[in-house]
């Protein structure tokens, strides 16, 4: 049974402004609210009109695209999260991100990759432009969005990179060979059409809160019932006074 959704009537944007208001318990929290109706007046009122996901377990050609700078022995390329996410949902991705195993710093730099990310290893590859990113894993280690140490090193595996991501649904990968990776569950909640995040690590960024109705409201997904009480007991916590202005009106504005 493929995904199928109808919006009964409700656009993009409305859908996302009564996501935010539920989850921040129907707009209590007031810097919220007037955010949410100011962005809700500008919003881009599109519907990408889900219809079906593919059966496929694969994307076919994928490997074309990696470049044969990092193809060796020892480094492995993966697209991941959105791109994989909208080509199974037969959608032209907004950006397409890749992640790098069994590589560091040094090994990039020395292939011609420039360094574009300060506070994450992230790259430029000097041809296509497109970011790679060096697989990494992500401790807590205090508050707001740069209250992380980050470790990037050639042994942290793919599996490892995609646990911290938010969702299941994006947290997939494709290899070279264009087969899905897909360790979390990711397909199966994108056949029925649910945002599930993936671990605990959810409760470490509160923007997953708003990015998490961005996605319902852009892909017109439910939100599985354990996410929704996690994003709950985050607000109950005051999580989201954590956010800089400009990380919150940005959400709003990508919605």
């Amino acid at each position: 049974q493929m995904c199928i959704r109808d919006r009964d009537g409700l656009d993009a944007g409305t859908t996302y402004f009564f996501w935010v208001r539920a989850i921040t318990h129907n707009g209590t929290h007031s810097a919220f609210s007037s955010s949410v109706s100011a962005a809700y007046s500008v919003y881009n009122n599109t519907d990408i009109g889900l219809s079906n996901v593919t059966n496929d377990t694969q994307i076919k050609d994928d490997g074309s695209n990696a470049p044969d700078l990092l193809k060796n022995d020892q480094i492995s390329i993966s697209k991941v999260g959105g791109a994989v996410r909208d080509e199974l949902l037969k959608k032209s991705p907004e950006d397409t991100d890749w992640v790098v195993v069994g590589a560091n710093e040094n090994h990039l730099l020395k292939m011609g990759f420039n360094r574009v990310g300060k506070d994450f290893p992230v790259f430029l590859h000097p041809q296509p432009k497109q970011e790679y990113a060096l697989a990494r894993l992500e401790r807590k280690t205090g508050e707001g969005y740069l209250g992380f140490e980050t470790i990037a090193h050639e042994s942290v595996t793919l599996e490892e990179d995609l646990s911290r991501r938010d969702f299941t649904v994006n947290a997939m990968a494709s290899d070279e060979s264009g087969n899905i990776i897909d360790p979390y569950g990711g397909l199966n909640d994108l056949r029925k059409c649910i945002l599930r995040h993936v671990t605990e690590a959810f409760l470490e960024d509160p923007l997953r809160i708003l990015r998490g109705a961005r996605f319902a409201a852009k892909l017109n997904f439910s939100i599985a019932d354990e996410t929704i009480a996690i994003m709950t007991e985050m607000v109950d916590k005051n999580q989201l006074a954590e956010l800089k202005a400009e990380r919150v009106w940005s959400e709003f504005l990508r919605a």
